[in-house]
């Protein structure tokens, strides 16, 4: 089960995604949940894993906070809305299925969203400079696939991405659709 809920906890933000503000957190939150209700899911859908990070089995994706009435028109740009429900899931699926937790966003023009640091390592990540941090998250969403826009499309374009900046260290790439829904999970 994945609850999204979490990103409205103060007391998982901060002992889990310290990278994260309640503010962005709710933003990213609500996001998510625009999409999902835009391709008319409903809380307990299955999200299907796919990957080399996948936890092997569908998701139950959770949720019992309601939207504002507002939201669809708060995130009308469903582009940058599909971006941060990506990431909203991204996060949650990071933090949940893997060794690492979020540390910071990223600057525009790195090539990737977030900087990640291992979860052994959170002693450290008052003192932790993110810019050396050698471990990066790319995420990416789609609203709903079509035959030109894919996952496997924009996962192929995602690790060339990664080869061509030459950056050291683990790169987990995560790309979600929101109509089936379904997220592929990677780590280079």
């Amino acid at each position: 089960m994945l609850d999204i809920d979490n990103l409205l906890n103060d007391e998982y933000i901060q002992s889990k995604v310290p990278g994260l503000t309640k503010a962005i957190a709710a933003n990213l939150h609500e996001a998510s949940l625009v999409c999902l209700q835009h391709n008319e899911h409903s809380s307990g859908v299955s999200l299907i894993l796919e990957g080399t990070l996948a936890p092997g089995q569908p998701l139950p994706l959770v949720w019992s906070h309601p939207l504002p009435n507002n939201a669809f028109l708060a995130h009308a740009d469903f582009q940058e809305s599909t971006e941060d429900g990506a990431a909203a899931l991204g996060i949650l699926l990071v933090t949940e299925f893997t060794e690492y937790e979020l540390l910071a966003r990223a600057p525009k023009g790195n090539g990737f969203d977030y900087f990640l640091i291992k979860k052994d390592n959170a002693i450290n990540r008052n003192r932790f400079n993110f810019l050396s941090s050698a471990h990066h998250l790319e995420v990416s969403g789609i609203l709903k696939e079509s035959k030109t826009n894919t996952r496997n499309q924009r996962l192929k374009d995602k690790r060339q991405r990664f080869q061509k900046l030459g950056t050291v260290g683990k790169h987990i790439i995560i790309i979600v659709a929101f109509d089936t829904p379904a997220a592929t999970m990677e780590i280079s």
